[in-house]
């Protein structure tokens, strides 16, 4: 299982570099399933894929539902890796043996699993139900 982890408006960073790596993984795969959500608005997921958005009621903020994406992806411009940049928006998908966490750049505390930024919040409805949730402990 690939987990990356990052936060909101991230400004464009190495995949490499904020890849955490529980299993021993396949990158190329994790590219692939990122490629899935990847470059497409909240509206264009939200239709298209299993994605839970909150609030439902988005009739508020149509211009980051039609405009706003999870996340891009784009290859380096030195031709090796790529680079991932999110916007302004926060919460956790999973995507096939993919995880990907982007917390709020305000956070203070680093391993915050969903903090909303401007109140959205996303789940991948597949792996929200399908995978039991597991004691933190906190």
């Amino acid at each position: 299982m690939a987990i990356f982890k990052t936060t909101d408006n991230n400004g464009g960073k190495q995949l490499q570099t904020i890849s955490h790596e529980y299993e021993k993984i396949d990158f190329k795969a994790a590219v692939n399933d990122i490629k899935i959500i990847s470059n497409k608005t909240l509206a264009e997921l939200a239709a298209e894929e299993n994605l839970l958005i909150f609030p439902i009621r988005l009739d508020d903020s149509a211009d980051l539902l039609n405009h706003s994406k999870i996340c891009s992806l784009s290859k380096s411009d030195k031709g090796e890796g790529y680079i991932f940049s999110t916007e302004n928006v926060a919460g956790f998908i999973g995507i096939n043996d993919t995880d990907i966490s982007i917390t709020s750049r305000f956070a203070k505390i680093t391993d915050a699993l969903l903090l909303p930024s401007r109140n959205i919040c996303l789940f991948n409805t597949d792996e929200f139900i399908s995978k039991p949730l597991q004691d933190t402990g906190r």
